[in-house]
């Protein structure tokens, strides 16, 4: 289980990879502009911990995939901190 300060809410991360049919279905309502506040959590913890993989190592055996691994983390670093950091919204991070 992880804490994550943006949601203040705590989840199982197994739950949201076993279930990829509601992940999708959240992803599509939160693109769509209709997702309730379940979805909207579940769409963000789908992108930032299941797409981006933010918590795993992002190192391979060659350069192009530890390239793509690291640039997909570096999207839901950037994502996260949009979400948890005030200055960010600020600007100063961008």
């Amino acid at each position: 289980m992880i804490w994550d300060k943006a949601t203040r809410f705590w989840t199982n991360i197994d739950v949201f990879k076993r279930d990829h049919k509601a992940n999708i279905l959240a992803v599509k309502a939160l693109y769509n502009g209709h997702a309730d506040e379940q979805q909207q959590k579940r769409a963000y913890f789908f992108i930032i911990n299941y797409l981006c993989k933010i918590e795993e190592i992002g190192y391979f055996e060659t350069d192009r995939d530890t390239s793509f691994a690291l640039g997909r983390q570096a999207v839901g670093k950037i994502l996260k901190g949009i979400a948890t950091d005030s200055d960010y919204i600020k600007g100063t991070n961008l």
